[in-house]
């Protein structure tokens, strides 16, 4: 049983329409679920029926916008198998945020005289609900691209990014990287140019450990990948085949030259040394926990142009991140107002109400800041070792 589409980006008080479907390669003859949404977040407008593969409903589909729940419980004369859509369902966007719809309980059962129950899987829905501006609200972990501009031509639209910890975003290089880490692009959110924009870039994913080994062309040399994006050569075919088994050489992507930098030299992968892949993929568990990230320190830019708070203490590779809750525009920036170098880097540009901005401060000292768009709103940072 599945939803459709499973991924969407909606604007607040927009309307828009998943069916419920279900596919088996076995025959059935009847299913019933129970369907949760947030009710916060999302309304249901209409249930329908038309074009529904059960013709005999147990219960009529029904839904509770109080309660977050839909029902139904369908059924048909003659055994199906195959897909096809059981429910269409019209949702209403309520608020901003993310609002995934699940499955409570459910049950599909086959045409065998039994009845069994044959449901395995639900894939449910991650609807990314925007406010009245086009922004979406962001989770560390999140999955984030651009809309489909549906020009063959142009492919910055299918540039997939990691949304980390510290508040920046981490690029896949290529589609090998990125399964290494997911399945499948369930949950991907779409945002906006203007949204993305905001949002600075901190360097490349690297593999997950322990998942594939890597190479480049031009060196025959093999390595497995660790933890934290360390490469570590392996020293003989009889330690690659210890690790990885006898088709070790099936397991192996070649690394453009540019990004094989991303990865940092380790110690060489020798006879008896106490490593697993699986061990070391297990323990991998997520991007920002590979790359040791660790969330930004925060600074609100108020209404009236000030910052809280106004001076503050990081340590050296710490970000902070900028939000924006004046009404229009704001802007904060390195000092001197208005040549902003004496961080080169430091400067959000004009930012929209309701956005940040982040910043990681690599250089020590202490250093001043401030609100571009009101150069005597002001601040400091001191960044230590």
């Amino acid at each position: 049983m599945s939803l459709s589409p499973s991924n969407l980006t909606v604007k607040s008080g927009s309307e828009f329409t998943v069916t419920v479907a279900i596919g088996s390669a076995d025959v059935f003859n009847s299913s019933e679920a129970t369907l949760s949404f947030p009710a916060s977040k999302l309304q249901v407008i209409s249930l329908s029926k038309s074009g529904s593969l059960f013709s005999v409903w147990a219960e009529e589909p029904s839904y509770s916008n109080s309660s977050g729940t839909i029902r139904f419980a369908g059924g048909r004369t003659s055994a199906f198998h195959g897909t096809g859509t059981a429910l269409t369902v019209r949702f209403k966007a309520l608020a901003s945020g993310d609002a995934p719809v699940t499955l409570a309980d459910g049950s599909v059962l086959a045409s065998d005289g039994q009845g069994t129950d044959i449901l395995s899987k639900f894939n449910g829905g991650l609807y990314a609900v925007s406010n009245s501006a086009g922004y979406i609200s962001l989770t560390a972990g999140d999955l984030i691209k651009l809309p489909d501009d549906h020009n063959p031509k142009t492919n910055v639209d299918s540039s997939l990014y990691y949304f980390a910890d510290d508040g920046l975003r981490y690029v896949f290089p290529n589609s090998k990287t990125y399964f290494t880490w997911y399945s499948d692009f369930t949950g991907v959110k779409e945002i906006s140019a203007a949204q993305l924009g905001t949002i600075g870039i901190g360097g490349n994913v690297t593999y997950r450990g322990g998942v594939r080994m890597i190479k480049i062309e031009s060196d025959p040399k093999v390595y497995v990948v660790d933890r934290g994006g360390v490469r570590r050569a392996i020293a003989s075919e009889a330690v690659a085949v210890a690790l990885y088994g006898a088709t070790w050489n099936k397991m192996i992507d070649d690394v453009q030259d540019s990004f094989f930098s991303n990865y940092s030299q380790g110690s060489d992968m020798t006879p008896g040394v106490a490593w697993t892949a699986q061990m070391t993929t297990t323990s991998d568990t997520s991007i920002s926990a590979d790359k040791a990230l660790v969330a930004p320190l925060e600074v609100a830019i108020n209404a009236d142009g000030t910052f809280t708070p106004a001076s503050l203490t990081v340590a050296r590779g710490r970000t902070i991140r900028f939000t924006n809750n004046t009404s229009g525009v704001a802007r904060a920036a390195s000092n001197p107002h208005p040549a902003h170098t004496d961080l080169a880097g430091f400067d959000s540009a004009d930012l929209p109400a309701g956005l940040n901005y982040v910043y990681r401060f690599t250089k020590e000292g202490t250093f001043g800041f401030h609100n571009h768009a009101d150069s005597t709103k002001t601040g400091t940072v001191t960044v230590t070792p």
